[in-house]
């Protein structure tokens, strides 16, 4: 029950913010953005018209936004405590894809190792699907595996009204 009291806090209050303006620059869009951003996750992303993309929550008391990627992109935003934000790349996928996403991934770090991802329990919502709850699994040491809980959702921006929707993470 709090899993799904978090992830629908995130959904409601935090996913997507509509500009109602369609005459609203992209380029004003993004100066708004870079007046949000935070060091502690990945700041807010536009999403164009048209596009599509995957967000993922680490789940900790505050959820904080740690991965994105964009369905035609073979690239993805992945945040850590120990490297910020880094570009990493997409190695494989599988699963049952929903608007361009699949649930389970797996990105090579600039470490050259893997971070895999794997996203259970879909729901369907407005314009995408939310992953109730899933894993994101990296070498912690030679070792070792950090696995970190996390929810997850993909959605497309399909309002031709709207000039860009901005992915809002919670405080």
């Amino acid at each position: 029950m709090v899993v799904r009291n978090i992830l629908v806090g995130i959904a409601i209050l935090s996913l997507v913010a509509c500009q109602s303006n369609p005459n609203n620059s992209r380029q004003s869009s993004s100066q708004n953005v870079k007046q949000a951003e935070r060091t502690d996750r990945l700041s807010p992303r536009d999403m164009p018209y048209g596009e599509c993309g995957l967000f993922v929550w680490q789940l900790d008391p505050e959820p904080k936004l740690v991965l994105f990627s964009q369905a035609d992109d073979d690239l993805a935003d992945w945040w850590s405590e120990s490297t910020g934000s880094v570009e990493i790349s997409r190695i494989s996928s599988g699963g049952f894809e929903t608007q361009g996403q699949s649930p389970i991934q797996s990105f090579s770090l600039p470490d050259g190792s893997s971070l895999k991802l794997d996203l259970r329990n879909p729901a369907s919502v407005d314009n995408g699907t939310m992953y109730k709850n899933g894993t994101l699994t990296l070498p912690a040491t030679e070792n070792l595996e950090m696995i970190m809980p996390v929810s997850g959702m993909t959605a497309c921006n399909l309002n031709p009204v709207a000039a860009d929707y901005t992915v809002r993470t919670i405080r």
